[in-house]
């Protein structure tokens, strides 16, 4: 059985189709959306999402937190940016992260420190779930 998937950024649309599953970083751990899941509204944080297609092939994305909705067997997935796993750059994570953890060791009174510290989540999320993809990969072959 399947549901409607909306998946945008403010940029584009992601996906839009059926699938069998939706899996999301909720706030207070993941969850798995299926047909006829109950009405529900909540936030994503920084994490994996996974979508089960009709073909049983799987998409999987870093998304970096947002909003999903689910009602009448339409699921709405909003976030603030998504990538495909397979096309996260490893080295630009890795940069990002050294540049975080610069900022929040940074004496500096100008340096925002929420913003930094959910910039190092980001791309801690982006390179596990890049480094994750790519070994899943590897045990395929």
């Amino acid at each position: 059985m399947t549901f409607a998937l909306s998946f945008d950024t403010p940029e584009r649309v992601i996906f839009e189709g059926s699938v069998i599953s939706l899996i999301a970083p909720g706030t207070i751990g993941y969850l798995e959306i299926l047909a006829h899941h109950a009405p529900i509204i909540t936030t994503l944080v920084p994490g994996k999402v996974t979508i089960t297609l009709e073909n049983q092939e799987k998409k999987i994305f870093a998304v970096s937190g947002g909003f999903l909705k689910v009602v009448n067997n339409n699921a709405s997935l909003l976030v603030d940016a998504a990538e495909f796993a397979s096309q996260i750059n490893p080295e630009q994570a890795k940069n990002a992260i050294q540049k975080a953890e610069e900022l929040l060791k940074s004496d500096d009174p100008k340096v925002d420190i929420p913003r930094a510290k959910k910039a190092l989540a980001r791309a801690k999320n982006r390179l596990k779930i890049y480094e994750d993809f790519m070994a899943s990969k590897d045990t395929l072959r």
